[in-house]
């Protein structure tokens, strides 16, 4: 294996493994379990354990419903399809052997751009969902009312495998970008020689 296409292939299982584990947390219906309801990105479990989906509003609490919300579940499907774009765009560079350095560039982008909205959307997520409750234990709009905040701890594991899935991509992107260099790289001492 030549010196630049190591560092793709190492791109390519590494771009693989963020993107496996950010589907699994997208899909998996545990984003933050608390006060007897589980909370995912597409279903909701209430303490009753009746599922509400986000499409068909039947949950009582506007915050499931909310346009951030709607937001994070956008930036999500951003990632992963700039993610899955990057994987496609690895496997041609590492099957065409097209190791150059603005290929390694283009991935680079691809893989921090699949990161960067992964990451918004679970800094958001975990910034909003915590919601005001009043002395009732209804949630409410006004912060200044409330008594309490509910959601602000018991994150599952789905928002967990999103942020390690998302933390993941870095190192893909950086390993393509060294692979890109690695062939100039090589070229440079070649032409040295």
């Amino acid at each position: 294996m030549d010196r630049g296409r190591k560092p793709f292939v190492a791109a390519l299982f590494a771009g693989a493994l963020a993107l496996i584990l950010a589907v699994i947390g997208i899909a998996t219906p545990e984003w933050t379990v608390a006060r007897g309801n589980k909370i995912g990105l597409w279903t909701l479990t209430d303490e009753n354990g009746v599922s509400h989906s986000w499409a068909d509003h039947s949950y009582t609490e506007e915050f499931f419903y909310a346009t951030w919300f709607m937001a994070v579940r956008g930036m999500m499907m951003a990632g992963v399809i700039i993610g899955s774009l990057g994987l496609l765009f690895n496997v041609f560079v590492v099957a065409k052997r097209f190791q150059t350095t603005s290929y390694g560039n283009i991935l680079l982008s691809y893989y921090c751009l699949a990161f960067a909205c992964l990451i918004v959307s679970v800094c958001v997520y975990s910034a909003l969902i915590c919601q005001p409750v009043n002395s009732s234990g209804v949630i409410i709009d006004n912060n200044a009312a409330a008594v309490e905040f509910v959601y602000s701890a018991g994150y599952g594991y789905s928002i967990w495998l999103t942020w390690l899935g998302a933390g993941i991509f870095l190192p893909a992107a950086g390993l393509a970008y060294e692979g890109g260099h690695q062939d100039a790289l090589g070229k440079n001492l070649l032409i040295a020689e």
